[in-house]
């Protein structure tokens, strides 16, 4: 991000928060370290981390864990957008699954910051973007 606006410095604070939550995943089977932290229509944040299972179906993910907390302390919210890190060399998008929950609480607007821990390059996108194609509310609701 190259703008540095207090959009972008909120980001790059909430990436390096993130940093310090990364080392509390429990992935011990992939070593594949997630962290996600939301922000909520409220301006409110909720931080999770991937934790693994040795039944791999049974695995959570970063972004399910932080949505799980929002849920559990303040009820259902709109997520603002979302934080997104790991421990590779690159950025990675959210699982199919993750990215069903994302719309669930968010909109098609909704931005999705995507990172590397101990890299400064974070990268913008819409869920709309990540998931063109979206399943909600509006094909359950019917007119």
């Amino acid at each position: 991000m190259s703008s540095c606006n207090s959009d972008t410095m909120d980001i790059v604070k909430r990436k390096k928060e993130l940093e310090a939550v990364l080392e509390n995943s429990y992935s011990p089977y992939s070593e594949f370290k997630v962290a996600a932290s939301i922000k909520t229509s409220k301006g409110e944040f909720f931080s999770g981390v991937n934790i693994e299972n040795s039944s791999y179906s049974l695995t959570m993910c970063a972004e399910a864990s932080a949505i799980a907390a929002m849920i559990s302390s303040n009820g259902i919210e709109a997520i603002s957008d979302v934080v997104i890190i790991n421990n590779s060399e690159k950025a990675c998008p959210p699982c199919g699954a993750c990215l069903q929950r994302l719309i669930e609480f968010g909109v098609a607007q909704t931005n999705v910051y995507l990172g590397v821990a101990k890299s400064d390059e974070i990268k913008k996108y819409k869920l709309k973007d990540l998931i063109p194609l979206q399943f909600n509310r509006d094909y359950l609701n019917k007119s």
